[in-house]
């Protein structure tokens, strides 16, 4: 489900995930400097994000996968909801809630990491 509803990208999942990352970063510094662009667009690359090249799901032991799987859709959700926050709160110039929602997004993206970086196959191509 997670995967059907992206485009599919040449892109291995590590690197899908550091280009989330970057769109992170840029929304930092737009929220420092109160650059709506930087921020807009770091916005629009979390709610456009493809889908890597091989099964998301192939980075974890075979016994966990279906878990990872249901942990992968629900953070997705979380994501883009903090997304729409953000996109929300920049028509207004509501720079606390912006904050606020990259702050969020920043704490999905780590809760996931943190659960799931211990049963990982090993490194990720």
């Amino acid at each position: 489900k997670l995967v059907q509803s992206k485009t599919k990208s040449d892109m291995t999942y590590k690197q899908m995930m550091q280009r989330m990352g970057e769109a992170y970063k840029m929304m930092q510094s737009g929220i420092i400097n109160q650059n709506k662009e930087l921020v807009k667009i770091g916005a629009w690359m979390i709610q456009n994000h493809p889908a890597p090249k091989e099964k998301p799901w192939s980075i974890v032991k075979k016994e966990d996968i279906e878990s990872f799987k249901k942990t992968l859709l629900a953070y997705d959700k979380l994501l883009h909801h903090s997304a729409t926050g953000i996109e929300k709160a920049l028509k207004y110039d509501d720079w606390l809630t912006i904050n606020e929602k990259v702050f969020e997004m920043s704490n999905h993206c780590i809760s996931c990491h943190s659960a799931w970086k211990n049963n990982l196959k090993g490194k990720i191509p």
